[in-house]
């Protein structure tokens, strides 16, 4: 490159920590990192490990907001009636989305599957003593491991159940349908409400819910299990620090981290504790 010659940036991702995806899954793991790992070779190999979980995530959150987008694009469209034609006693609608849908809901379930097993086989290969590969198991195999955690670490033990319960069994099932039972989402339907005198259309469900909120479901129970359990494992090495938990109304937009580093000494500081709650939702906004 001649002296003279341009340098270039090219933006390759309008996404920043103002995102609690990339503050919370990213910033201050980076953070905690920082601090536990003095050497450059610890934290080159905990950055190995942990892109084994976070490019997947990142891949399944992107493609998730994308979906979103396609779907309220698409009911913008529908209610403009740009879409809608009439013709004697036929309605039409002369655009659909299900091919989009589909390959989007296939790449996140894909995508999500991906990053959860690879959290689970690898991270916890950083700390000595921990297996978190039963979590992906068939249930024989799964009790038989949770209760070898729950004699190390009974708290740790009764939150992986939880996860399981709640959002992992039905990713897998959803992910194993769509492989190999050739499971596919259902399309758009469309009726027409004589009483309204209007069109309504009818997302396609999986499990009974929406397909959005399921997916959201998902993603979100993935990505608080992710950063919890990380921070959790995290923080037990820490010596003279805690982890609080900065309430909402005091987090910056410009940072939505959830979590920041105290001093054992700040009394006015509580310790935050893993318990399972409710996934967050705010994750893939």
């Amino acid at each position: 490159m001649e002296k003279n010659d341009p340098f270039f940036l090219i933006k390759t991702e309008n996404y920043g920590t103002g995102s609690p995806f990339f503050a919370r899954l990213l910033l201050f793991i980076l953070q905690l990192r920082d601090l536990l790992l003095p050497s450059e070779e610890a934290r080159l190999e905990f950055d190995r490990i942990y892109d084994r979980f976070f490019e997947p995530a990142k891949s399944a959150y992107l493609s998730f907001r994308s979906l979103v987008n396609t779907h309220n694009e698409y009911v913008e469209e529908l209610i403009s009636s740009h879409l809608i034609s009439v013709q004697n006693n036929t309605i039409s609608v002369d655009k659909t989305i299900d091919s989009d849908v589909r390959r989007l809901t296939n790449s996140i379930l894909s995508e999500a599957d991906i990053a959860f097993k690879g959290y689970i086989n690898e991270f916890s290969t950083l700390f000595d003593g921990l297996h978190l590969g039963f979590m992906a198991q068939k249930e024989k195999d799964y009790q038989k491991g949770l209760e070898n955690l729950r004699a190390m670490d009974s708290l740790l033990a009764d939150y992986v159940d939880e996860n399981r319960k709640t959002w992992e069994r039905r990713l897998n099932k959803t992910r194993n349908e769509m492989v190999h039972g050739g499971w596919q989402l259902p399309q758009y339907q469309f009726g027409f409400n004589k009483e309204a005198d209007r069109l309504e259309m009818y997302p396609p469900q999986i499990e009974g819910m929406m397909y959005l909120d399921f997916l959201g479901t998902i993603l979100s129970g993935l990505f608080t299990f992710v950063e919890e359990m990380t921070v959790y494992l995290l923080s037990t090495q820490l010596r003279f620090q805690i982890v609080y938990q900065i309430p909402i109304e005091n987090r910056k937009k410009e940072n939505l981290a959830r979590f920041a580093l105290g001093y054992i000494t700040d009394q006015y500081l509580d310790p935050w504790e893993l318990i399972y709650t409710r996934p967050d939702y705010s994750l893939t906004e």
